[in-house]
């Protein structure tokens, strides 16, 4: 019986040597998953999935994926997105695009635009409720039209007193997409250069990069935002003095009384400072309908050189 015993033990502990690495790496493994889960489980959503280097990525609608940061990683340091930007800004031919007159957007496209960006950062993380809607964040009457210095503007259909509610785009049904990085930017664009089909709507893409803009509220981590209806047409006035709105937490309220038929003014510089898409490794990417104000050489882009037709 002693004898027995003694082997017995003798194979417990082979056993227990054998299997003892085997226990270390899945733990290493599990702890892994642990460290690169961006938190609270998201690697187990829809969408979301461990690569070999047990690192959670997402895939994205172009097909491509993308590493979901640590939380306790740096946040993109010392990678520069501009040149992307400028590679779509020719990708879509926006040069020619915006030197033209652009579309007054029916609802059917506002919903189409917020559902591209559904689909990129999913509903889980959507600003935008889902399914999408297709009304807009306005709280009085206006209407659309062409201006003389800005492409299309947005103007008052009636009287409007001094501190009434003109636009919000964090209502309940929300209208301002949020993006925490400039690869969910990136992939916005792409996607909405696809919502039509295999050529997609170029002039929405180029639409995009007039419209979406950066901001940080209250010390909060900085956001690339899109304000996915009508408010994306409000002008910004020649000086500060000139604007009629003010901003409060993704509100817009009269600043004075407006008069039917007067633009709606705002102020850029009220909600998005200079500076914040730096925070994204983008710089000078600001367009409006006149083109982009970065400096660019457009033969890298593959642009013909008005010197080569000499």
């Amino acid at each position: 019986m002693r004898k027995t015993s003694r082997q017995l033990l003798l194979l417990l502990t082979i056993a227990y040597i054998a299997v003892l690495p085997s226990c270390k790496t899945y733990a290493s493994s599990l702890q892994s998953q642990e460290v690169n889960d961006p938190g609270n489980g998201e690697c187990q959503a829809e969408g979301y999935s461990y690569n070999d280097e047990k690192e959670c990525t997402r895939e994205n609608v172009d097909g491509t994926s993308r590493v979901l940061a640590n939380e306790d990683a740096d946040d993109n340091d010392n990678i520069d997105y501009s040149e992307s930007i400028k590679a779509i800004f020719y990708q879509y031919d926006c040069e020619t695009i915006l030197s033209q007159p652009r579309p007054i957007h029916s609802p059917s496209t506002w919903m189409r635009l917020r559902q591209a960006y559904v689909d990129v950062v999913t509903v889980k993380e959507s600003s935008i409720p889902t399914p999408v809607s297709s009304d807009n964040g306005f709280a009085v009457p206006f209407y659309i039209s062409q201006t003389e210095y800005a492409g299309r503007g947005v103007f008052a259909k009636e009287d409007i007193a001094k501190n009434t509610l003109i636009w919000e785009g964090d209502s309940y049904d929300a209208f301002t997409a949020y993006m925490n990085s400039a690869e969910d930017y990136i992939a916005f664009l792409h996607g909405v250069g696809r919502i039509d089909g295999d050529d997609g709507d170029r002039g929405l893409v180029c639409d995009c990069l007039i419209w979406c803009y950066p901001e940080q509220v209250d010390g909060e981590p900085a956001t690339i935002n899109c304000d996915l209806d009508e408010g994306s047409f409000f002008n910004e006035g020649n000086y500060v003095e000139e604007k009629n709105m003010y901003d409060i937490d993704g509100a817009v309220y009269a600043r004075r009384d407006i008069k039917a038929g007067e633009e709606f003014l705002t102020w850029y510089a009220d909600f998005t400072p200079e500076g914040l898409w730096a925070l994204f490794g983008l710089t000078n990417v600001w367009l409006d309908e006149n083109g982009p104000n970065f400096e660019f050489d457009a033969e890298d882009y593959g642009e013909d050189d008005d010197d080569d037709d000499n």
